[in-house]
This record gives C-alpha cells, structure tokens and sequence, in this order.
C-alpha cells in the first residue's frame, strides 16, 4: 500500500466529500455549464487505476468523526434541484451511474479508484468557482475556510473583498455576511484589495457585523477597529465623523482607540501618512482630486476665487453675483 496514494486518497475523499454538499447548495446555471465542459472532455479519458483497496477505506473510516460518507460542514441552504443535476452529472462521467445523492456518490467515489475521486474534487471546484456571485461568496467562504479547502477559500476571497458594503442591508449574501466569525471578519478587512472607498467604509462594515449578534460581539468592536479600520490613513475631517458616530460613542475602548488617532493625525498633521492606502481607497482619492482640480480650473476660467474651508476638506468660491460653490 503506497502510502503517497493513501495520503492522497484521504485528502482527496474528505474534500470531496464536504464539496459535493456544497455543490448541492450553491451550484448555478452558470456552474452547471462549466462543469458540463469539463465533464465533456474528461469522459472519453477515465482511466480506471490506483484502485481504492479495502485497508485504504478502512483508514478513511477511521479517520471520520462521522460516516465516511457524511459531510461534516453544517449548510444553512437546502439542496437545489440545480445542485441534483450537477451531482448527477459527476456519478455519470465518472460512476456512469445516475440518481445517487451526496452522501451515497461520495461512497460510491470512495470505493472505485483514486483517480475518479481526484477528478470529482476537481469538477466540484470547476463548477462552484463559476457560481460565485455577490449572493452566496461569503457562505461559501466560510465553508472553504472551515474545511480548509485552500483553493476554493481563496478564490471565494478574491469575490468577498470586491462585495462589501457600509451596512448589512446593502450586502447581498447577508446570511454568509453575517454568520463570519472574528477571525474571517479581520482577515477579508486587513486586506489591501478590499475595495471600499474610504477607511469609514471599514468601520461600517464591522457596524454592521457587530449589530447582527450585539451582545456576543459588542466587547469585540474596539479590537476590529483598532486592527482593520486604517485610522492613520484618514484624514482629520473623517477622523471627527468617526468621533461622532453613535457606536463609537456608546463605546469607551472603541473612543479610545480613535481619540488616540485623531491626537497622533493632529501632532503628524503636516507630514505625510506612513499607512499604506489600499488601492482602491487611493483610486477613490485620486478621483475626487481630479474633480477638484478640474473645478478649480472652472473657476479660474470664470474668474472666480476659490478657498478652502478649514477642517473640511472642502473647497468653496464665491461668485460676482453672489452665492457660492462647493466642491469636496
């Protein structure tokens, strides 16, 4: 018994088994195509090899906490008759045998050959990569994180950072959203591909996540905001919109925490910020200086004399004929 094979064999059945769950639950119309492409051009080349040996079940037996067959992940979603027909399309490319569900294909997997169960791993990837949406990535970034399937965490990730918004109500997969712990909260936040406009973006989202279970996680607001929400990256003008908001007041830790940024903003007021912006908040930045410059362009055309308003951010000009204009 070669024991690559065996290790092999065991990594490749635990996922299978979670991701066949998954798939069930999450699979589109999308991901029923990609993986009937894949599906097309893999049947004429399965190769029937490396066959599973009965001490080879025997440890994948051992190994489980529950049945070899069951999954342990814990789905909120019931099956979708889209899910029935991906599962039924890998038992005929692979088993050529239909109408098995999750549990009953892993088995039959788990009982034919290492190569059909690496080959039911893949198509499962294949086609849960092509069902991501804004509507399900981070339900199924929490699974992927949960049962330590790297490839699908990642790209499940990569959809995540892009769909955030400042509140729940705003956030398509509010259940997935919701249901994140600490940790894959802090992780997606830290990033440097989030894609939020602004650092307050941040602390809306952590708001949000915060009010979805406040008693359990009210105590961890002050720690999400002192390692996620970039506060040296702020300028003063949002550093006093973030002292005035009703959570940071209601909190003591998370008051300290701004209050000592909004004092080091002040001292390090004419030097530049050593915090790193994400690239989407200085795209953001960017754009809102293009807007001022051409403003300020405008105006120098029409003769009027533009002046900034302390604090603020905000640049404003007065008009010959009276009245003003603002730009931020």
């Amino acid at each position: 018994m070669d024991s690559i094979n065996v290790l092999t064999f065991l990594g490749g059945l635990r996922d299978v088994r979670e991701l066949l769950s998954a798939l069930t639950r999450y699979c589109t119309y999308d991901g029923l195509r990609a993986l009937e492409l894949v599906a097309g051009s893999s049947e004429s080349s399965n190769i029937l090899q490396d066959e599973v040996t009965s001490e080879m079940l025997l440890i994948a037996d051992l190994c489980s906490t529950k049945d070899v067959g069951d999954a342990t992940f814990h789905h909120l979603d019931a099956v979708t008759d889209v899910g029935k027909l991906a599962l039924q399309r890998i038992g005929t490319t692979l088993l050529r045998t239909i109408h098995l569900d999750e549990r009953q294909l892993t088995i039959a997997l788990g009982t034919s050959t290492v190569q059909n169960v690496l080959a039911a791993r893949n198509l499962c990837l294949v086609a849960l990569y092509a069902s991501f949406s804004p509507g399900n990535c981070f339900r199924i970034f929490r699974f992927a994180d949960e049962c330590g399937i790297a490839p699908l965490r990642q790209a499940a990730e990569q959809v995540c950072l892009a769909s955030f918004s400042h509140d729940a109500g705003g956030v398509q997969d509010v259940a997935g959203f919701t249901l994140l712990k600490q940790d894959q909260l802090q992780t997606l936040l830290q990033s440097d591909a989030l894609q939020v406009d602004s650092e307050l973006d941040v602390f809306h989202v952590i708001v949000a996540w915060v009010d979805a279970c406040p008693q359990e996680r009210g105590q961890l607001m002050a720690v999400l905001v002192q390692h996620c929400v970039r506060l040296g990256a702020m300028d003063l003008g949002q550093l006093e919109q973030l002292d005035q908001n009703p959570h940071v007041i209601a909190s003591r830790e998370v008051t300290c925490v701004v209050a000592q940024a909004y004092v080091m903003r002040i001292m390090c007021r004419s030097a530049e910020t050593t915090i790193r912006l994400r690239d989407s908040v200085a795209r953001a930045k960017a754009v809102v200086k293009a807007e001022a410059e051409r403003a300020l362009t405008a105006w120098a055309v029409a003769g009027e004399e533009p002046w900034a308003a302390s604090g603020s951010g905000a640049i404003a000009t007065s008009r010959p004929g009276g009245g003003e204009i603002w730009a931020h």
